[in-house]
């Protein structure tokens, strides 16, 4: 009779075993790997900007490969203090990329390797972004001496950002007596811009700059008479 008693024992234990393996790897199953990713958006003054969306994108692996192009994986939003805090279930990638975004600044991404965000992370990334200001020049030819006159104008940026009506390094020329013309691009705000420009009049050239403070938000205007 002691036999069949011990046996169900056994039995018992066995079972007890199987439902603790079962909830075990169910329970690990619902809590998967994390990453966090937190820290501040400033512009260049050091200035905490708020209300910036904080997009986190991956190289996602797919079908054993690595995918070609940036996959939306998570995303948030600056606070009042230009504080974000982004966390989100970890993935396999190869790159990783934080975009910036808020009207009137210039859009701005940082790339990391996937080391750099490993599984369970806890990082901070401190990231800046830049305001819009516009500049508006207007050349004339005031003092004409022939309809050879030329003149030759750019805006000579160190760092130009890249946007269809964004200012460039393009000089733009004009020929003739009565040459006149209005160029209103987008730049850096809050910092300096420098606009060069060579004039040709009776065989003689002249060159001459100007450096501009261009104010975040709005409008700076320059004026080329020649």
């Amino acid at each position: 009779m002691k036999k069949p008693l011990l046996n169900r024992r056994y039995l018992y234990v066995f079972l007890f075993v199987l439902i603790s393996v079962f909830v075990l790897e169910t329970s690990c199953k619902k809590e998967p790997k994390t990453i966090k990713i937190w820290g501040s958006v400033s512009d260049a003054a050091g200035n905490k900007v708020s209300g910036v969306k904080v997009g986190l994108q991956g190289t996602l692996l797919e079908g054993g490969s690595f995918s070609s192009g940036f996959s939306d994986m998570a995303s948030s939003n600056t606070n009042s203090s230009g504080s974000y805090e982004i966390s989100t279930e970890w993935k396999v990638v190869d790159k990783y990329k934080i975009k910036l975004f808020k009207q009137n600044y210039f859009d701005n991404s940082f790339n990391y390797l996937a080391n750099d965000i490993p599984s369970g992370a806890d990082v901070n990334k401190n990231l800046v972004i830049h305001p819009v200001a516009w500049i508006k020049i207007s050349v004339n030819n005031i003092n004409p001496y022939d309809d050879n006159d030329q003149i030759s104008y750019k805006y000579d940026n160190n760092e130009p950002f890249t946007c269809f009506d964004c200012c460039n390094n393009s000089s733009t020329i004009g020929y003739g007596s009565i040459y006149s013309n209005v160029l209103i691009c987008k730049l850096k705000g809050n910092a300096n811009a420098k606009v060069t420009w060579v004039v040709k009049k009776d065989n003689t050239i002249q060159s001459y700059n100007q450096n501009i403070f261009c104010t975040a938000f709005d409008t700076t205007e320059i004026s080329i008479n020649y």
